[in-house]
């Protein structure tokens, strides 16, 4: 059950901050006003919650 909870509140926080990048690369002002540097934070970051969210899915990890 546990698992299945924490799958859940995986793919909840994938899905929040996916919109969140999205909103970010989608918004034309926020691109014009960023920095190079900040855009390839972003990407980084959407990078790193996709890894870890596909790792989190493939693996059990007991609490």
């Amino acid at each position: 059950m546990k698992y299945y909870l924490r799958n859940a509140l995986l793919t909840i926080i994938w899905l929040l901050c996916s919109f969140q990048v999205a909103q970010l690369w989608l918004d034309p002002n926020i691109i014009a006003r960023s920095s190079l540097m900040e855009l390839a934070m972003i990407s980084i970051v959407m990078v790193a919650i996709a890894a870890a969210f596909h790792w989190g899915t493939k693996r059990v990890v007991k609490f």
